[in-house]
């Protein structure tokens, strides 16, 4: 792949997604920092956490600079191509409005959700049209070879999919990403039912849904954070099941492992977006304002 520059970037937030996911594990790439770092085709310039123990961390793994806050890093006048915000997410506005008023990035990574509130995910999405800003969701399902052949063999069938979803935490911070990869295997939603309350919050809510697309009808079950499964998908005799850091099965066939470097595989789609590319496989802002008038629609009257 050729690209006309290297690309510098700088990790908000280091994490368990920014930096420590991977860490001391050899064949593992499943954060950003090891990602960038061991593409050519970027540059892993800086890290900045409030955090002094990640700072050290992340200075001492990968020998890059470091920066208490955002204003460090615009006092430093380094030249900054991509941004990746994987902050806690009720600092992911504060630091996308920050960086787009002192910076000049060409492309913006963000972890999910991007926002609980949509206006702020509508106000992203018109500054980064204005401005040209190439801004990405860190859904690293959707860039994963095993769920893009799943997709191929979901549009082979005539019938439609019964499935169900098992999540924890709150239904937009655990299911937005899930629900992104339904859109993408099964078409658009329909419509929905809620089938229980579990408890609603200001910005979340823990609900049991069930939501029809296209081409299957989905429950989002909400469960604790023991549970085994993160779904499972039935249609003619075919049975698909996604177990907790153990893959794919299908039939009781398991599939491969793909899931030890989902990181790495996340920036090869980026560098499809990044040079205009007709296909590639990662979710976009319009993605994201697509998963959020879902989520309005379902939350709003809870």
């Amino acid at each position: 792949m050729k690209l006309n520059k290297k690309y510098t970037c700088a990790i908000i937030g280091l994490g368990k997604i920014g930096l420590k996911y991977d860490l001391n594990r050899k064949n593992f790439i499943q954060t950003h920092s090891k990602a960038l770092n061991n593409n050519k085709y970027f540059s892993l310039t800086c890290g900045v956490d409030v955090s002094l123990k990640s700072l050290n961390l992340f200075k001492n793994t990968y020998k890059k600079k470091t920066f208490k806050t955002l204003e460090g890093l615009k006092k430093s006048k380094l030249k900054i191509d991509m941004f990746v915000i994987a902050t806690p997410t009720d600092l992911h506005y504060r630091n996308f409005l920050f960086i787009v008023k002192n910076f000049k990035p060409n492309i913006i990574v963000c972890e999910k959700p991007v926002s609980f509130k949509s206006l702020e995910i509508k106000k992203i999405s018109k500054i980064c049209i204005n401005k040209k800003i190439k801004f990405v969701v860190n859904f690293i399902r959707r860039s994963d070879d095993v769920f893009i052949k799943l997709k191929k063999l979901f549009e082979k069938n005539n019938n439609k999919v019964l499935g169900k979803v098992y999540y924890d935490k709150g239904f937009y911070h655990s299911c937005s990403h899930y629900l992104n990869l339904m859109n993408f295997w099964f078409g658009k939603y329909k419509s929905h039912k809620i089938i229980k309350i579990h408890k609603r919050n200001k910005d979340d809510s823990k609900i049991d849904v069930l939501i029809n697309f296209e081409k299957a009808d989905i429950q989002f079950i909400n469960t604790n954070a023991k549970t085994k499964r993160e779904f499972i998908l039935k249609f003619n005799s075919i049975k698909i099941v996604k177990y907790k850091n153990k893959g794919i099965t299908i039939n009781n066939k398991r599939l491969p492992f793909t899931m030890k470097q989902y990181q790495k595989k996340f920036y090869s789609e980026l560098l499809k977006y990044i040079n205009n590319k007709k296909e590639y496989n990662l979710p976009t802002i319009k993605d994201v304002l697509y998963n959020d008038k879902i989520i309005t629609k379902i939350l709003k009257k809870y």
